[in-house]
């Protein structure tokens, strides 16, 4: 289509702005590194503006063959969709006065406390593999058995940051890191493993590298970066293995690490660089604007009955991303196989842009919560294994299902309040007060976006 130029400077332009959004505000010593909301950013460059280059220089589409409007609807809701979350995460002041709430009371942060709930977390990892065929608490296990792993990592870090030179510690610290990456692969998904390699640096910058110089602390997050990346590219093409009906989730696990390998070849690189996220955006936007009626507050509907197990209610709805699989007839594929609609394909699912504007002031009033509690309240271990168990859902919430994905952060956070409520019961309880917004070794200036808070002195 002679249209398609639009995609690739809009793709062009999105990818720019959002560079500068991230590197900006941290060169300038305005804002932090690793935040939520730079993951997201992130996240969106690759699933939004690099796709819809990639869309653009298309010989043809994937799943539908989009008219000029579709075009101007696709741009149109990203710019109004990213246009309120960015006016919402940096005006809108509830979100950080609401930041000094959550996790206020944490089990005391000791060596034993810590060594004991990554004990915890690494039998909890295992019920992955061996859970109760029992409806509910099954599907409990699974996601706090998948998170309970990163949990670990975050403690024994933690505590090995207290006695470096403890060999013990840190051979533990390194036994839990392979554990977590077994359990973590045992699903079809990259976003479990994907936080997992995430953990270490997240720690390791909120911990230590958060008060070096900016430059400095690029350059090692981006030596980071490029591990998290070669993990991520071999799992890319692992994960499209089959599982054998007589396989189990363990040993389709194993497979999967020995495919890594794979992660230097070409193919990798195609598989995690821009995607098909614009493609099904726009297939979206063909579906529900055209052929079927709008759903409003689907994902709302979605999430609220997403805890009744199907066996109790076999009508409950499908994610959109099943949906789209199904509305597009797309054949010989997993029955767990998801297509991404990304955030405006969600929208126009449930209406266009006013829906769009709708979740915009909610995600980005998230992000700014989340992030407002890590600036001040840094070295709760808790909050940075929540932050870290969630941030592959982080990064690729542009792309994906939007009610998968908030399921999964639920799950992480869900897991964090358990576990901290478990440390508190056994070791007691302390008062988590938020910290200076101090950071790169000296405290951020007066403009900074997150100093200053009347709230937090």
């Amino acid at each position: 289509m002679a249209f398609q130029w639009i995609l690739v400077l809009f793709g062009i332009v999105f990818t720019l702005v959002g560079v500068l959004a991230i590197m900006l505000p941290f060169m300038a010593g305005r804002s932090h590194l690793l935040t939520g909301w730079n993951l997201f950013l992130l996240g969106s460059i690759n699933f939004i503006g690099i796709a819809s280059i990639q869309s653009g220089l298309a010989w043809a589409h994937r799943y539908v063959v989009p008219d000029q409007l579709m075009y101007i609807r696709f741009v149109a809701g990203a710019i109004t969709f990213y246009a309120v979350a960015f006016l919402v995460y940096y005006l809108f002041p509830l979100p950080r006065r609401l930041a000094a709430i959550p996790l206020k009371k944490v089990a005391i942060s000791t060596t034993p406390c810590a060594v004991f709930l990554a004990m915890l977390c690494l039998v909890l990892s295992m019920l992955r593999f061996f859970y109760p065929n029992i409806q509910f608490v099954g599907q409990i296990l699974i996601f706090i058995g998948i998170n309970a792993g990163v949990f670990a990592v975050v403690f024994l870090f933690a505590a090995w940051r207290r006695q470096p030179w403890n060999v013990l510690l840190l051979m533990t610290l390194v036994f839990a890191f392979i554990l977590a990456a077994v359990v973590s692969l045992g699903g079809f998904g990259r976003r479990d493993f994907l936080a997992l390699l995430m953990t270490i640096p997240i720690c390791f910058y909120w911990l230590r590298l958060r008060y070096l110089p900016p430059l400095r602390t690029l350059v090692i997050a981006s030596v980071f970066a490029g591990v998290c990346l070669l993990g991520l590219a071999g799992i890319s093409v692992a994960r499209h293995a089959t599982q054998s009906p007589d396989e189990s989730p363990l040993d389709f696990a194993m497979t999967k690490l020995r495919e890594l390998p794979a992660a230097f070849s070409g193919e990798a690189a195609q598989r995690i660089i821009g995607g098909d996220t614009t493609e099904c955006s726009l297939a979206a936007i063909h579906l529900y604007t055209k052929e079927r009626p709008a759903e409003p507050f689907f994902v709302v509907r979605y999430l609220l009955v997403h805890p009744i197990p199907r066996a109790w209610y076999p009508e409950k709805p499908v994610a959109l991303g099943r949906m789209l699989v199904e509305h597009l007839l797309i054949a010989n594929v997993a029955e767990n196989f998801t297509l991404g609609p990304g955030i405006v394909g969600h929208g126009y699912h449930e209406g266009g842009l006013l829906m769009l504007i709708f979740y915009a002031v909610l995600i980005a009033s998230g992000f700014r919560l989340l992030d407002q509690m890590l600036v001040t309240r840094f070295e709760n271990p808790f909050l940075l294994g929540i932050f870290s168990s969630i941030s592959g859902q982080l990064i690729a919430f542009s792309r994906g299902d939007i009610g998968i994905f908030i399921v999964s952060i639920a799950a992480g956070i869900l897991t964090g309040i358990l576990l901290n409520w478990i440390g508190r019961a056994i070791f007691g309880t302390s008062v988590d007060v938020p910290q200076s917004t101090e950071g790169y070794g000296e405290a951020l200036p007066p403009e900074s976006d997150f100093a200053g808070d009347p709230v937090l002195r």
